[in-house]
């Protein structure tokens, strides 16, 4: 008996199956990492807004807490970037809408799955920003970004709040240009430029 497991065994490619069982355990090993630096960013996140923390927040956390999210979002699998993109729209909007819970306790949850789903989307455009805009991916990336701002703000199911401008309402300076942008050009110069996510990269490497 166990001299035909051991024929039997032998008869399946064993460096392939190990190999692949190591492959596949090092790719759950980098999601999970990659969905724990996404969940700390959405915390701080929130906080850049008026929160249970502070009721004016912190508008310098809007500044630092997405460059981490980009910083996944470029080196993520195209297999696991719009789980992590789900997985970030559902937790930033149930810390940022903690106060819904005392109007119904459903709309704490309704909001972050809107939320959810439509960040599951933006995640793989915005990896696809990166990818093929090189070394101006993130200009491009910005555009994309500034663009789903506006349309997820359109129609019946449009949800304006925790829109990045609206973070920053106390940089009294930065602020200024929406007279000539709106709040269009606010967002555009909010998000990581290249410059902070190449530090940040090279902080993580």
């Amino acid at each position: 008996m166990v001299s035909f497991f051991c024929t039997a065994l032998s008869l399946f490619p064993q460096d392939d199956y190990f190999g692949s069982m190591h492959g596949f355990k090092h790719a759950i090993g980098k999601c999970f990492g990659e969905i724990g630096i996404l969940l700390v960013s959405a915390f701080f996140y929130a906080l850049s807004f008026p929160s249970f923390l502070s009721t004016k927040g912190w508008c310098v956390l809007a500044f630092v807490s997405l460059i981490p999210l980009f910083y996944v979002i470029n080196k993520a699998s195209w297999k696991t970037v719009w789980l992590e993109g789900a997985v970030y729209g559902f937790t930033f909007y149930l810390f940022y809408n903690y106060w819904l819970k005392t109007f119904h306790p459903l709309a704490i949850l309704i909001a972050p799955t809107l939320k959810a789903f439509q960040y599951m989307l933006l995640f793989p455009v915005l990896k696809f920003g990166h990818a093929v805009g090189g070394k101006r991916g993130y200009l491009l990336q910005g555009m994309m970004f500034v663009a789903f701002s506006y349309i997820t703000q359109l129609g019946f199911l449009g949800y304006p709040y925790g829109n990045l401008a609206s973070a920053i309402y106390s940089c009294n300076i930065l602020i200024q240009i929406a007279s000539i942008t709106g709040i269009w050009g606010i967002i555009f110069m909010s998000r990581p430029t290249r410059s902070l996510k190449r530090l940040i990269s090279l902080s993580m490497l």
